[in-house]
């Protein structure tokens, strides 16, 4: 390309008009045009500068230059490049359980007044070491579950976050909601969605893959609906 060709290149790609670029290059759209149509092949390294700064691009593509680097330059931009491509590799979210079940709050039913003793006689001892706050209390069996990682960061849900969940209902159905489920006897937290009749788990962060569930190799099973969180409680 010759000078005139890689101003117009310049120009065009920057989005302004030539009016707007010569003004800002302090000469005026004639000049201009003579440069771009190779009437004046040596406008002077000043006005150059004044053209590129103006069209937003380094003097040198002007010039027609290509950026150089010494061998130690590169060694240095290809350990870096090493760093960021593992930092964005996609990770497969499979491998990366995310929840720990701490408690499981079992359901109350109401007793009958002539069996309230025998139900007592009847009724587990574990004491549950965690508790639902009343914000999240519903009836049916519900978790106390710790998340880990940081897959589910867009959702909100940090890394020691407790959560707290409710059984799977009609009020609380699992398909579009962040679910606490088991996948091949590990527990994750994850969004469930379906689409063409097939289930996924979706991660809240881009580098995690989706999780594709077989529903008959798998052992899948959702143990809950994620309805609360907070801090993580020591």
């Amino acid at each position: 390309m010759t000078l005139g060709q890689r101003v117009t290149a310049a120009i065009d790609a920057s989005g302004k008009s030539r009016k707007q670029i010569a003004e800002e290059a302090g000469t005026d759209k004639s000049s201009l045009n003579r440069i771009e149509k190779g009437a004046n092949p040596n406008p002077g390294s000043q006005l150059l500068l004044r053209i590129a700064q103006a069209a937003g691009v380094p003097v040198g593509s002007l010039y027609g230059d290509t950026v150089r680097f010494s061998a130690a330059d590169e060694e240095t931009l290809l350990h870096f490049r090493g760093w960021i491509d593992e930092k964005l590799a996609t990770i497969d979210a499979l491998k990366e359980p995310n929840a720990v079940v701490l408690s499981t709050i079992h359901a109350v039913a109401t007793a009958r007044p002539t069996d309230r003793v025998a139900d007592r006689a009847r009724a587990p001892k574990e004491v549950p070491r965690y508790e639902i706050p009343d914000a999240f209390k519903v009836d049916g069996d519900q978790l106390v579950v710790r998340a880990t990682g940081d897959s589910m960061v867009g959702a909100g849900i940090l890394g020691n976050d407790m959560l707290y969940t409710a059984p799977v209902t009609p009020a609380h159905p699992a398909v579009g909601a962040i679910v606490v489920c088991s996948v091949a006897g590990s527990s994750f937290v994850k969004r469930l969605v379906s689409e063409h009749r097939r289930l996924f788990l979706l991660s809240a962060h881009p580098r995690y893959a989706p999780i594709e569930i077989d529903k008959d190799g798998d052992r899948f099973e959702v143990l809950g609906i994620v309805i609360g969180r907070a801090g993580a409680i020591e």
